[in-house]
């Protein structure tokens, strides 16, 4: 808990003595937040985050757990776009262009991994009958 005091204060500190960056702040506490909940999703299914193997043989927790984080993680994408274009538009900054292509990257790469993570957890066509 203190820690997280800690964190916090010094977050209002950034966004009072540098708001342009208030949105990269943010958006580190967000995928922050995502990693946390996937370590937990991971744990309650006895497993460990970051020790469990792509493909077939993953277990189905493991590939339930990592398509939540990859939604949460296209949110915070699609949050740091907004608020770093709010940002942009009310500092009148010329970051705006790298703001906007940057989170939009951010947004469609998050979404892609979320679809791919569903495709991911589809059994495979068993093509050895043909």
């Amino acid at each position: 808990i203190l820690a997280q005091a800690t964190l916090l204060t010094k977050f209002r500190a950034c966004r009072r003595e540098s708001p342009a960056m208030a949105s990269v702040v943010s958006y580190g506490m967000c995928q922050t937040a995502c990693n946390a909940g996937a370590v937990a999703c991971y744990a309650s299914a006895g497993l460990t985050f970051g020790a469990v193997t792509g493909g077939a043989g993953a277990p189905a927790a493991a590939v339930a757990c990592n398509g939540v984080l990859a939604s949460c993680m296209t949110v915070c994408a699609t949050k740091f776009l907004a608020e770093g274009t709010a940002e942009t538009a009310a500092s009148g900054g010329a970051m705006g262009p790298v703001v906007a292509a940057g989170g939009a990257v951010l947004a469609a790469g998050g979404a892609g991994a979320a679809w791919w993570m569903t495709r991911c957890s589809k059994p495979a066509k068993d093509v050895s009958a043909a």
